[in-house]
């Protein structure tokens, strides 16, 4: 949660820079924590899947699973930010496919 608000809250603050978590309700700033610990959960289980997946087939692309899929699989490395290692195996699997691929 808190690297979420370190990231995300900058943003917050260019537009609001007088604004802290203080001013929030009490019941916003419990249920935007909630909202975001299941968001964190939802992206661990997608990248432990995703690890699966990879370590059976590398990174197929769209050649196995079509582009919906490929797209999906790009979104879940792309949230893996709390995982450097992972984003890096996946951009190293990517670097490998062909163009198109």
């Amino acid at each position: 949660m808190e690297r979420f608000v370190r990231r995300h809250g900058h943003a917050l603050n260019r537009q609001h820079p007088e604004a802290t978590s203080d001013d929030l309700p009490t019941q916003i700033r419990e249920d935007f924590t909630r909202l975001v610990r299941h968001a964190m959960k939802i992206d661990r289980a997608n990248r432990e899947w995703l690890a699966t997946v990879l370590d059976r087939y590398g990174w197929s692309g769209c050649t196995l699973a079509g582009k919906r899929a490929a797209e999906s699989a790009w979104l879940i490395a792309q949230h893996a930010d709390s995982d450097r290692a992972f984003q890096r195996r996946c951009l190293e699997l990517m670097a490998t496919m062909p163009d198109g691929g």
